[in-house]
């Protein structure tokens, strides 16, 4: 895609701004993927759904040429403000990077996301396939959400932690952090709901489901805990109400 082209579509003004980065990325189920710009330019990009394939040859092509025009863009805006990268600035970047994932791994939350993880997965397989569509739609639900919520989880701890060493103390402004605290919670709430109905479904499971639904809760209360304002965040899309 030329950079033209790629202008072109982040100008419609049909756009709802922001809306892609506090979605739980499920673009089946969203009522609006023609207001996302991520969805039209990813449908732009790579065309029907069967190309978004890492296996497919076309979909690393594709995506070359994506990361491509990104990179141009880049280096243009760097150029508009007269910096310049280095090796030495991108390795010291890439350095302060990691040690901030590895810090952020440790923190309560990040660990008992992952430990769900781990749980789920555990559970999914000893687990045959049911064609019962009641169940399949549980199921989907519960894999969707079960990776989902650890990868939002990380992205609202970076940001409250960028935050903190920026030292900004603006109480007013809506924290793009609780935006993505919020997604994990959604997340966690759709997925506890799942689990319950999946209690009647095998009975013989019963106790090892609470297990995994304490776990849950126990996660909930800590992120609401850690972001106490991320349930009033307000998602651009999701959570506006039309015509206000």
């Amino acid at each position: 895609m030329h950079e033209e082209r790629l202008d072109d579509i982040a100008e419609q003004p049909t756009f709802i701004p922001d809306i892609y980065n506090y979605c739980d990325r499920w673009c089946d189920r969203c009522p609006f993927t023609s207001r996302c710009m991520t969805f039209v330019l990813s449908r732009n990009q790579f065309g029907a759904p069967e190309a978004v394939d890492t296996r497919n040859q076309y979909f690393w092509q594709k995506l070359s040429e994506a990361f491509h025009v990104t990179r141009e863009l880049f280096e243009q805006t760097l150029k508009l403000y007269g910096l310049q990268l280095t090796e030495d600035d991108l390795h010291a970047a890439k350095q302060q990077e990691l040690e901030k994932h590895a810090r952020l791994e440790s923190h309560p939350c990040a660990q008992t996301a992952k430990q769900y993880l781990a749980f789920a997965e555990r559970w999914f397989e000893r687990m045959i396939s049911d064609e019962n569509v009641e169940i399949k739609e549980i199921f989907d639900i519960l894999h969707w959400y079960k990776g989902q919520i650890y990868v939002k989880i990380m992205r609202a701890l970076s940001g409250q932690y960028d935050e903190h060493l920026l030292c900004i103390a603006d109480d007013e402004r809506p924290r793009d952090f609780d935006g993505s605290a919020k997604v994990a919670l959604i997340g966690i709430d759709r997925s506890i709901a799942a689990w319950i109905k999946l209690r009647d479904v095998f009975p013989e499971q019963k106790d090892e489901m609470i297990d995994i639904l304490i776990h849950l809760d126990r996660l909930r209360k800590a992120i609401e805990q850690t972001f106490p304002n991320a349930r009033a965040f307000i998602r651009p899309g999701f959570d506006e109400i039309p015509g206000a």
